[in-house]
């Protein structure tokens, strides 16, 4: 009596967490679905700004002022491969909150003065670290390392390893 009991509550039990599973799956769907709806109806918005702008720009001064954006959003090189390369290493500190932190907060300041510089903020153990692009050569590494130490990292460096490239 006990077994057929036990043997129909397990496949209730399954029977439930399929169906839990599979509105699980449905509600993942609605929501990537949600997002994509979103971000197109953000750039319907862009882009019919940027044209009232262009209009204004042509008729009469704006009031407002200008504001610059940068895209803050990690950045996921479509089609890439890794190749042997450098980057350029602005900081190395521990483990510790305030270094990421800190690492954080200068992976910011170099996406706002460098936009097209792709910026890695990293946790190697037992430090955290903050690299910014994917350079072939090393004379743009160095290029980018001048850049970076005139903005005031002067413990920046190069560092030779492995880069993202697209195809």
């Amino acid at each position: 009596m006990y077994t057929l009991f036990f043997a129909v509550t397990c496949i209730v039990v399954l029977l439930l967490a399929t169906a839990i599973a599979v509105a699980a799956e449905f509600a993942i769907v609605a929501v990537d679905k949600e997002r994509i709806k979103f971000a197109a109806n953000n750039k319907k918005e862009e882009h019919s700004a940027r044209e009232n702008n262009n209009s204004t720009a042509s008729g009469k001064q704006e009031t407002e002022t200008d504001i610059p954006t940068v895209d803050m959003r990690k950045k996921i090189p479509l089609r890439s491969y890794k190749v042997n390369g450098y980057r350029v290493q602005v900081f190395a500190g521990g483990n510790s909150r305030n270094d990421r932190l800190k690492a954080e907060r200068i992976g910011n300041a170099i996406k706002m003065r460098y936009p097209d510089q792709p910026v890695y903020v990293h946790f190697y153990s037992p430090r955290w670290i903050c690299r910014v692009g994917n350079f072939r050569s090393l004379e743009e590494a160095r290029k980018m390392l001048a850049k970076v130490k005139a903005m005031g990292y002067r413990q920046a460096c190069l560092v030779k390893g492995k880069i993202t490239v697209q195809y």
